[in-house]
């Protein structure tokens, strides 16, 4: 696991610094992260050696994230400068690979018109409703949204994690009580958790069809061979809607994927495929 981060920053449209790092040689590849994820914490730290032998990794911490700005109000817009700034500060059009909500917001990139020589999108959460599928309560974002107003940092994690991604209560204690600087880390940025909501809620966390029919660069949407039912769903879903696209299962991976499986396929993605020659 990577540590010595060599923290850059560019500067967004409205001011704000973004933080990121850069490290490895070849094709310009920029990460980027789900819910309470960022360099230090959740993927990007196990990718970012793997990837780096094969290609220049630009990862970075997401508006209100670890050293990044949060320049109020927060908007999708905003997001989307920022991760417009970092694939600017590449120097190339590069390669994006977003996973989870960061899948998301890299959807809502490419339909907005980010340049990119090709992007992945690996299990955004969206739900593909029918009787089996639950959706998440109405006022999930409200809710969130008082808590962290009323600074309840761990209530608001609980609550992402047990009742919107449907961990089991008794895991979530665990972590607290066990995996005590996973649980730091994460609730030192639950208050970007509205964020991540607020995205996925706009479409009621629906496959977005109207977003998905804008996206014109060339795309591959991954999921993992051993990930939940709904997440493949959402899956094939979004391959469908997206012009053009792929749907590429990754061999033993589930939703928190690990690098030994992922890089090989973004590898095969990026390099091999002539998808995106």
């Amino acid at each position: 696991m990577s540590t010595d981060l060599h923290t850059r920053y560019v500067t967004s449209a409205d001011g704000t610094r973004i933080a990121y790092t850069r490290k490895g040689s070849g094709p310009a590849v920029v990460l980027v992260d789900g819910a309470l994820c960022y360099r230090r914490a959740g993927i990007t730290p196990l990718l970012l050696d793997p990837l780096s032998e094969h290609f220049t990794v630009y990862a970075y911490d997401r508006r209100g994230r670890d050293e990044s700005g949060n320049t109020a109000p927060y908007s999708l817009d905003r997001e989307i400068e920022d991760l417009r700034a970092v694939a600017a500060a590449t120097g190339e059009t590069p390669f994006v690979c977003g996973f989870s909500s960061g899948a998301a917001l890299t959807m809502h990139a490419l339909a907005d018109g980010l340049p990119v020589r090709g992007a992945a999108l690996y299990e955004a959460p969206y739900t593909v409703v029918d009787d089996n599928d639950r959706v998440p309560p109405a006022d999930c974002l409200t809710t969130l949204e008082r808590m962290v107003a009323q600074d309840r940092r761990g209530e608001a994690v609980r609550y992402f994690m047990a009742t919107l991604i449907g961990m089991p209560g008794v895991v979530v204690t665990a972590m607290k009580l066990v995996m005590r600087t996973m649980w730091r880390n994460t609730t030192a940025v639950a208050h970007t958790l509205p964020h991540d909501i607020g995205l996925l809620n706009r479409s009621r966390f629906r496959a977005p069809a109207e977003v998905s029919a804008r996206i014109g660069a060339p795309t591959t949407v991954l999921h993992g061979e051993r990930t939940a039912p709904a997440l493949r769903k959402a899956a094939v879903a979004l391959a469908g809607q997206i012009p053009g696209a792929r749907l590429v299962v990754v061999p033993k991976a589930k939703h928190y994927v690990k690098p030994d499986v992922l890089v090989p396929a973004l590898l095969d993605i990026f390099v091999e495929d002539k998808h995106y020659a």
